[in-house]
């Protein structure tokens, strides 16, 4: 329907946007300076294809982040050395076969190191 001052104020407690499609969706005068006021965004589109792009942008910093896990390469191990590290402590290193991809040298998700 027409957008009116309950939806302003709604969205504006909300802390929220308005999307509107086509031309029902358009506000009064006195309903837009409201919402400039009230620092709301009032988002109309023509065309469903640009209003759902525009929401999947608006709403994608809302989302929590999605981490994943992407697999750079496959090895086999080829031998298990025991071995005291400058710092005095014993230290296990792979010896690795790479069978698949590439390995690289980096921090993991908890901080220690992984020697590839």
């Amino acid at each position: 329907g027409v957008l009116n001052m309950s939806d302003v104020v709604m969205a504006r407690e909300a802390d929220a946007a308005i999307f509107t499609f086509g031309q029902v969706g358009t506000a009064d005068k006195e309903t837009k300076a409201q919402a400039i006021t009230d620092q709301v965004s009032i988002r109309s589109h023509d065309i469903i294809y640009r209003l759902l792009e525009d929401a999947k942008d608006y709403f994608k910093n809302y989302l929590p982040v999605k981490l994943v896990d992407k697999i750079q390469g496959k090895a086999n191990v080829q031998a298990v050395f025991d071995v005291t590290d400058s710092k005095k402590n014993a230290v296990s290193i792979a010896g690795l076969r790479v069978t698949e991809g590439h390995l690289y040298k980096e921090k993991s998700a908890d901080d220690t190191k992984l020697v590839c």
